[in-house]
C-alpha cells in the first residue's frame, strides 16, 4: 500500500522541481536582458573615473622661476590644450620667500607645513618653488611646460590602488559657501581635502625679486581645510568666502589623499 503514496510524493516534487527551473532561467533571463541594455556611457564614465590628474603648484610672487611656471599653468588648463582626461590644479602661495616690503598676499604658513609633507612623503632634500606635485606621486620643478605634460601623461598611466568617487553640490552665503559631500566609501585612513580656488589675479610687482613684473597668477589656493574620520563618508563642510571674491571668481577642488603616503585616490570640483 505504500508504494502508490511514494510514486505520488515523487511526482510532485518532480512538478516542484520543473517549476523551480523555470523560475530561476525566467530571472537569469530578465537579469541578462537588462545587463544588454545598460547605456553603454556607465561602464564609458567608470572607466573614465580613473584617469584624472590633479596638479599642486608650490608658488611665490617673489620667486624668480615662478611667473614661468604659471604660463605653464595658464597653458594646460587651457581647455584647447587638454587632450587627456580631467585636469585639476591648485596653486599653493607659500611664506618662505616673503621679503621685507614684498610679501606675497597669498601665502600662507600652512601651505609651507602642506609642502613639507610632501618633502618627507616623497623623500626630497628640501623645499624648493616652482614645485608641481602629480597626484601626489611625482615631484619636478614646474617651469617647463614640456615636462609637465610628459608627467601628467605618465601619472595618467598609472592607476591608482584605490579610486574614491567624490560627488559635492555647493551653496553660496553672503560670506560663506556650504559644501555637501559624498564618497564612494568611507575615508578610513584617507583624508578629504577641500580647496576654495580664486581663477585668477594680477600683481603689479613694485618690489622683491619680481619687481617691475605684472605677476599674473592662477588657480590660487585661498583656503584650504581637511575632514578625516574613519567612518566619515558623507556630510557638510561650511568655508569662509573672501570679500574680495564672488562666486564668479572660484571654483571649489574635492579631492582624497591617503594620511601616510599622500597620493591622491580622488577629485571633483564645483
Amino acid at each position: 500500500m505504500a508504494a502508490p503514496y511514494f510514486k505520488s510524493m515523487k511526482k510532485i516534487s518532480m512538478k516542484h522541481l520543473l517549476m523551480a527551473l523555470y523560475s530561476i532561467s525566467a530571472a537569469v533571463l530578465t537579469l541578462l536582458l537588462a545587463l544588454r541594455f545598460i547605456p553603454s556611457d556607465t561602464v564609458k564614465l567608470s572607466v573614465d573615473a580613473q584617469r584624472f590628474a590633479l596638479i599642486e603648484l608650490f608658488t611665490s610672487v617673489n620667486c624668480p622661476g615662478c611667473p614661468a611656471a604659471e604660463k605653464v599653468v595658464q597653458q594646460i588648463r587651457d581647455p584647447e590644450n587638454q587632450d587627456h582626461p580631467t585636469l585639476y590644479i591648485l596653486a599653493f602661495h607659500v611664506d618662505y620667500r616673503n621679503l621685507s616690503g614684498a610679501r606675497d598676499p597669498f601665502s600662507s604658513e600652512a601651505f609651507t607645513q602642506y609642502q613639507q609633507y610632501y618633502s618627507h612623503a616623497l623623500r626630497l632634500r628640501g623645499l624648493f618653488t616652482p614645485q608641481m606635485v602629480i597626484n601626489g606621486l611625482t615631484s619636478f620643478e614646474g617651469n617647463d611646460l614640456d615636462i609637465c605634460r610628459e608627467r601628467i601623461e605618465s601619472v595618467l598611466e598609472t592607476k591608482p590602488k584605490e579610486i574614491i568617487d567624490i560627488r559635492a553640490t555647493a551653496t553660496f552665503f553672503e560670506d560663506s559657501v556650504e559644501i555637501a559631500y559624498k564618497l564612494s566609501r568611507p575615508l578610513n585612513n584617507t583624508r578629504l581635502n577641500i580647496a576654495l580656488v580664486q581663477k585668477s589675479a594680477r600683481m603689479d610687482m613694485r618690489g622683491g625679486e619680481n619687481a617691475g613684473l605684472l605677476f599674473d597668477c592662477f588657480n590660487i589656493v585661498r583656503s584650504f581645510e581637511h575632514i578625516s574620520g574613519k567612518d566619515v563618508r558623507k556630510g557638510r563642510h561650511r568655508l569662509h568666502l573672501p570679500r574680495d571674491l564672488s562666486p564668479e571668481d572660484i571654483e571649489i577642488v574635492l579631492y582624497t589623499q591617503n594620511s601616510l603616503t599622500y597620493s591622491i585616490s580622488g577629485a571633483t570640483r564645483i
